[in-house]
């Protein structure tokens, strides 16, 4: 796996259970000590029970990480099960499956859009390359949108799935670019078997 890795794991917080949870904390702060001291986290104005954490690996790859989890400061499965019902899904996106460069401008945008298109088969993949590579030239050209990105990998259950980020001004902002780019966006759809999409106000972990 090239580096640098993008991860975003995708979790469900218990009833009552914010991101400022101490548990929720000692994870990010597990990371740190660990060596991934870039995060960010949110939850989505759409499901704010729905936690969005993002991880760069830019040093060491994620099978080189689990070795150096420190597990004398914090049991992972003892403080997710505190705050949520299963254990979250994690999306890993390693240098090869994208083309541009993660910039942090993303994640620091007013919104964050995050979506999670599962296509149909692998068939469709080099289509839906394509087809979002020239959404993202779109997107690129519109003021309001900040650093458009995704990427394409099999998931862990090994669903071919493109996972895009885009940051915007406001939730507003992009649902208006969305009713003026129905056509350029329907082709997406089409190869697609499930499609998210949430919007996310991210933090940084300090």
């Amino acid at each position: 796996m090239s580096l640098p890795v993008v991860e975003l794991i995708v979790g469900r917080f218990k009833d009552g259970v914010t991101t400022d949870h101490p548990s929720y904390k000692k994870l990010r702060d597990a990371c740190v000590i660990g060596g991934l001291h870039k995060q960010s986290y949110g939850v989505a104005a759409e499901d704010s029970q729905t936690l969005y954490w993002i991880i760069h690996y830019e040093t060491i790859t994620p099978k080189d990480f689990l070795p150096k989890w420190p597990s004398d400061f914090c049991d992972y499965l003892k403080e997710v099960n505190e705050i949520m019902p299963e254990e979250p899904v994690s999306y890993y996106m390693p240098r090869e499956s994208y083309s541009n460069p993660w910039s942090t401008k993303i994640t620091s945008a007013s919104v964050t859009e995050i979506a999670l298109v599962e296509l149909k088969g692998e068939e469709y993949v080099e289509k839906y390359k394509k087809l979002q590579q020239s959404a993202v030239d779109v997107l690129s050209e519109e003021p309001t949108a900040h650093y458009p990105w995704f990427s394409v990998i099999k998931s862990e259950k090994g669903v071919w799935t493109g996972l895009v980020f885009v940051g915007w001004d406001s939730k507003e902002a992009h649902e208006g670019w969305g009713a003026k780019n129905v056509a350029l966006l329907q082709p997406l759809r089409d190869v697609a078997a499930k499609v998210s999409a949430v919007h996310v106000s991210m933090r940084d972990h300090a």
